[in-house]
This record gives structure tokens, C-alpha cells and sequence, in this order.
């Protein structure tokens, strides 16, 4: 039977809101301002382009809590749906396809976890006949980010670590099938810079929904997985040290999860399984190595 998983509503995420302060001592105006951006994000449905411009009102009202407090946890969560809404992406629709890749491992590590969300990449926009746009996914952490940098977890702050967690794995799962395009003809997109950010969002998820309180594997399990997908084979991977989850590391698990065929004509980048030749027989290896269940029972770290 498959498990269900129970994610909190968008009410839950957005809601519990507290009795904000105001700039100048007018707490009617946050309030106001509260219960307008509420609003509009009611309005703003990621898969409907008419709605957008709710969408671009919610940011801008969420802009104006976060500048008359700057530690309103309901506007540092109101700007990141906003600006998920702008990326084109349903936070409980892609939310809920993390609970699918660890449902459809069927109890071990499953190894197609990229190819699933390359399959969801295609389907919401395809709905929603537009791109997802990567750089609204970015700016839906920002405000997050700022607020929780350095913050002490509290009960009413975990709401804000846990939407931020998941927009991370989101964000480190849909970039990089997206930047390597159909069939992983473009791998190449995957830079330095790309790299960069998809191995920190790894990290980061991670400590995040721990510090949410998420003990979930549905949450945690892709994130872990993947991360050791490329830290399990860290002795072969040596073209950038600082990083686990390296550019040509993330470009061999594009092409090993998303091409149509792998095998002898495959070209990767390095010879995982030891047979001094890079090529598609190495995405076993990549893709399973022997210690992935030891190396994904942990926090994810460098």
C-alpha cells in the first residue's frame, strides 16, 4: 500500500499569523497590509498566467512588511509564495512529488529521483504553458534566507524554516534537469555557478527541515540520497574540491538519469567503477554505490 503522506495546508503555511508591529508605532497598517497580501495570494495561482499579477502585488506588499519589521516571519513566508507563484510552481504540487520519490523507491534508495522531477518539470509546463522560470525559484528564498540567517529555531519560526527547506530541494532538484534539457543534450548549462548553488540548496535543505522539526523520510530521502549519489563517490570526482555535488558530477547524474539510452557510446565524465574507461556502464555505479545507505542515514555535509 502506498503511504500517505499529510502536507501542511497553504492555509497552514500562511497561517498562524501574529500581531505585527508597525514602523511609527501604527500597528493597523501591517495589519492592513497583513490581510491584503493574504489576499492576493489567494488570488495568485502559479498555474494560471492571468493571475500573476497577483502574484507580483503580493511581493510587493509582502516587501512593505518586511520593511516596516524586518523580523515578520508572515512576510518573509508571504514574499517566497509570491515569488513562487511568479517561478510558475505550486509549492504542495511539487511538494507532494517529494513524498512520490520516496514512496516509489518501494523501501531502498530509488536512483531515478531527477528523471521523476524531469517528468513533473514537463508536466506543469506544459499545463501551465509556460517555463518555470528559475530566477523567481531563486528570489522565493530570499527573504527567508535573510530572515533565518543566524536565527534561533522557536516554535514560531519553524513554519518559516520548513517552507524554506523545501523550496531548497525544490529548487536543487528542478534546476539542474532543467538547465540539462531534454534528454540531457545540454549538461554543459551546469557551470560552476549552477554547481554552486545547487550544492549549497543540498546542504541547506537539509538543516533547514531538521531545524523545522522534520523527521519525514519523504522530505529528507531525496535530499540525502542524491547528495551521497556524488559524496559515495568523492575519491573519482576531482574537478572541484570544495564541492560535493561538483559540476561534472552533476552534469554525469544528468546524463545517466535523463539521456534515453546509456551505455559503451555514453561520454562521462569519470570513470566511477574503476574499469579506466568514462562511460554509460559507470551510471551504475554513480547511481548506486555501495555505501549510498550508510552515506544517506546522515545530515548531508561537505
Amino acid at each position: 500500500m502506498k503511504k500517505k503522506m499529510l502536507l501542511p495546508s497553504l492555509g497552514g503555511i500562511l497561517g498562524g499569523l501574529l500581531t505585527l508591529s508597525l514602523l511609527g508605532g501604527c500597528p493597523s497598517n501591517v495589519q492592513s497590509l497583513t490581510e491584503a497580501t493574504s489576499f492576493l495570494l489567494d488570488e495568485c495561482n502559479p498555474s494560471d498566467g492571468s493571475t500573476l499579477t497577483s502574484c507580483s502585488e503580493a511581493a510587493t506588499k509582502a516587501d512593505e512588511i518586511i520593511a516596516a519589521d524586518a523580523t515578520s516571519i508572515d512576510g518573509a513566508i508571504f514574499s517566497s509564495s509570491a515569488h513562487l507563484g511568479l517561478a510558475r510552481v505550486d509549492f504542495l504540487q511539487v511538494a507532494s512529488s517529494l513524498s512520490d520519490l520516496a514512496n516509489n523507491s518501494n523501501g531502498s534508495t530509488s536512483d531515478d529521483d531527477f528523471s521523476q522531477f524531469r517528468a513533473l518539470v514537463t508536466t506543469i509546463e506544459t499545463d501551465n504553458g509556460s517555463a518555470i522560470d528559475l530566477t523567481e525559484l531563486e528570489s522565493a528564498k530570499t527573504a527567508l534566507t535573510t530572515l533565518l540567517a543566524g536565527a534561533t529555531v522557536t516554535d514560531s519560526n519553524k513554519r518559516a524554516f520548513f517552507q524554506l527547506g523545501v523550496i531548497q530541494i525544490i529548487d536543487a532538484l528542478i534546476r539542474p534537469v532543467k538547465l540539462a534539457g531534454a534528454g540531457a543534450a545540454s549538461v554543459s548549462a551546469i557551470d560552476l555557478t549552477e554547481a554552486t548553488r545547487i550544492n549549497t540548496d543540498f546542504i541547506n535543505a537539509d538543516n533547514n527541515l531538521v531545524a523545522s522539526g522534520t523527521t519525514d523520510s519523504d522530505f529528507l530521502s531525496p535530499i540525502r540520497d542524491n547528495f551521497c549519489r556524488c559524496k559515495a563517490n568523492g575519491t573519482v570526482i576531482t574537478d572541484d574540491g570544495t564541492l560535493t555535488m561538483s559540476v561534472k558530477c552533476l552534469q554525469d547524474l544528468m546524463t545517466c538519469e535523463l539521456s534515453s539510452s546509456v551505455g559503451l557510446t555514453t561520454t562521462l565524465n569519470f570513470d566511477y567503477d574503476g574499469d579506466s574507461a568514462a562511460n554509460g556502464l559507470d551510471c551504475a555505479t554513480l547511481l548506486a554505490p555501495a555505501t549510498l545507505t550508510t552515506c544517506s542515514a546522515v545530515d548531508t555535509t561537505h
